[in-house]
């Protein structure tokens, strides 16, 4: 069973002009049928909200459920990569975003560092691909380097599948071309058709080995024609019968 936890938290977005990402979980869920569970969110406590959201994703994990994460920005992410990092052996990471997020380790995480706290605070290291990618730094090319990850398409999500017995999906909206999900803080040009994001996450699913994923970074206020809150929610409804 999939269960799927809202996660109305965006001050991992430093700049106050990109967020709104909290207003997403509720507005994309509200028109679907589901196992909806809200996690609680301290403002005024960063690393009390990630406990949390690992708390509530670890729960779900020993009752043998699907979890979904549902922010929010992309920071949300980490406590439930932490949790399906504590529940599976044998595990990898599809990480489909515009860019790395590898900037620093700096706890608790920004959306710009997420998925370098991961791979420091996780033991799913080198089983991570990353889609989608086309705004890297210079810091972050270094460390992609150094760690040796790879950046691919359908044929790595093939070999990473084959690989692995437990899956995990974070999905960063910015990840599609900002003509189908111009509602993010971080709209990146020459991003993946809605086609081709579907197909690869066609081809995840049907290997059975899916345990968690996130959909994030989806702001309602920067949208145009709520073409992005559409998207997602179609995406979430796609998880839904995981």
């Amino acid at each position: 069973m999939a269960i799927v936890l809202k996660i109305p938290f965006d001050l991992g977005i430093l700049e106050e002009n990109k967020r709104g990402a909290a207003k997403a979980p509720e507005i994309i869920s509200k028109n679907l049928k589901g196992n909806f569970v809200d996690v609680p969110i301290d403002k005024g406590n960063f690393e009390e909200t990630q406990k949390n959201i690992e708390k509530h994703a670890l729960e779900q994990y020993k009752k043998g459920n699907i979890v979904i994460g549902l922010g929010g920005d992309h920071s949300v992410s980490y406590g439930l990569i932490k949790a399906f990092d504590k529940s599976f052996k044998n595990k990898g990471l599809i990480y489909f975003d515009a860019h790395p997020d590898c900037q620093d380790y700096f706890l608790p995480s920004t959306y710009e560092d997420i998925l370098r706290c991961v791979i420091k605070d996780t033991k799913i290291c080198p089983n991570i691909l990353l889609v989608g990618i086309r705004e890297v730094t210079k810091a972050e090319r270094k460390y992609i380097s150094n760690k040796n990850l790879k950046i691919g398409g359908k044929k790595d999500i093939i070999d990473l599948l084959n690989k692995v017995e437990h899956v995990y999906i974070s999905i960063d909206i910015d990840v599609l071309d900002p003509k189908f999900a111009p509602g993010t803080g971080e709209p990146i040009k020459n991003g993946l058709l809605i086609d081709e994001l579907m197909e690869m996450l066609r081809m995840i699913i049907e290997s059975k080995k899916v345990e968690g994923l996130d959909i994030v970074e989806v702001c309602p206020d920067l949208d145009k024609n709520n073409k992005t809150v559409l998207v997602a929610t179609e995406l979430l409804e796609r998880f839904l019968t995981l």
